[in-house]
């Protein structure tokens, strides 16, 4: 889900996302977990 999303979510329940809702959001969004793999944006691990 996006920020976006989630700031304008009202009710927990309209976060419920379906198996069947995955590949028109990924068509739709992309990726947006990719960034969290970007060697350049890693941050140090403790």
């Amino acid at each position: 889900m996006t920020w976006e999303e989630v700031e304008e979510c009202g009710s927990p329940g309209r976060l419920d996302f379906r198996a069947t809702d995955i590949a028109p959001r990924v068509q739709d969004y992309g990726d947006l977990l990719a960034p969290l793999l970007d060697p350049g944006r890693a941050g140090r691990l403790p």
